[in-house]
């Protein structure tokens, strides 16, 4: 069957025939924005290796047994390491005794480390012994915002598969032919700035909208705001709090590359429903070279917070550099 993939159809391609040339490597990492389907794309390349009645070599059935508990991700030969709160060594290398396993009903062992961008250097290390001299039968799938969140070590040792976002018309037709009605469609796209995991999960899930709409309202009330009333809204963010500071440093970058897209295409840019005018008052606002400083200075933050730098201190940093804009729309 087909891979079942919103867009990516190059990195589709270049892993089936990966499969097909038995040229598999023993890791590869998925990078791109949260949401974009990083860890779905890992999940149907496992398919496509562990298939039992593979149609042709790269494509899975879907129909098999392994097929239907790698979907469910309860296969006995996946192994997902929980990398909530940041990968720790512990965990990985508990996690390499099970690995020298050999299989247990498939050809390979298949180890799946989400946002690993999150391991701690001690963790980032013991996982960099594994990629060194890993078990013939061990593959190591990677998930990660940006090859740069990572050792350079680690990163050397993967096949990197990078994954970008959809452009937002695509996305929302990709959505319709799913049986998405269009008006929700053209909603989650928009929100999800051309990320298919993101925009099916806001499609089914109303509540996850309005939250949205919510964080972008926020974002229009810090612009507004001078600067000791916006360091006031992020001082109570804790060490504790750093997957909440993520998230909000992601809803942030999703807003700016939406001026940044009205700013150079504006003909191409979709708007989430009702902000229209206030992304076009923005990015007449603001000078397109201090949006593209405004980008990078999100995805250095992100990059800070992933070495564990204080949550509360790399938002105050980020909003220190934004305008203060009056009756923004």
């Amino acid at each position: 069957m087909p891979w079942d993939v919103i867009g990516h159809e190059a990195a589709v391609r270049w892993l089936q025939q990966q499969v097909r040339r038995g040229r598999v490597h023993h890791a590869y990492l998925f990078v791109g924005p949260p949401g974009v389907g990083r860890r779905t794309v890992a999940r149907r390349f496992a398919q496509a290796l562990l298939c039992e009645q593979p149609p042709e070599p790269g494509a899975f059935c879907g129909q098999c047994r392994a097929c239907r508990q790698l979907e469910a991700e309860q296969h006995p030969d996946l192994h997902i390491l929980d990398t909530t709160g940041g990968l720790k060594v512990a965990a990985v290398r508990a996690a390499q005794t099970t690995w020298n396993l050999s299989p247990r009903a498939g050809r390979y062992r298949i180890a799946l480390l989400p946002e690993v961008q999150h391991a701690t250097p001690a963790a980032a290390n013991a996982l960099l012994k594994t990629l060194e001299e890993p078990p013939e039968h061990l593959i190591v799938l990677l998930t990660a915002s940006e090859p740069e969140a990572l050792l350079p070590t680690v990163v050397s040792r993967c096949e990197v598969v990078r994954l970008r976002p959809l452009a937002v018309a695509q996305l929302q037709a990709a959505l319709q032919a799913r049986g998405v009605a269009p008006a929700v469609a053209a909603e989650a796209a928009a929100w999800a700035q051309g990320r298919p995991g993101l925009a099916l999960r806001l499609a089914q899930d109303p509540e996850a909208r309005a939250a949205y709409a919510e964080e972008w309202r926020q974002v229009w009330t810090l612009l507004q705001q001078p600067l000791y009333r916006r360091l006031r809204a992020v001082e109570g963010f804790t060490p504790s709090q750093r997957d909440r500071a993520r998230q909000v440093l992601t809803q942030w970058l999703a807003v700016w590359r939406a001026v940044w897209h009205m700013q150079w295409a504006p003909d191409a840019a979709t708007a989430p429903p009702g902000w229209e005018d206030a992304l076009q008052a923005l990015a007449a606002a603001v000078p397109r070279e201090r949006t593209r400083a405004l980008l990078d200075d999100l995805l250095e933050a992100l990059a800070h917070l992933e070495r564990y730098a204080s949550p509360r201190l790399v938002l105050g940093a980020v909003l220190t550099a934004w305008p203060v804009l009056e009756e923004l729309e």
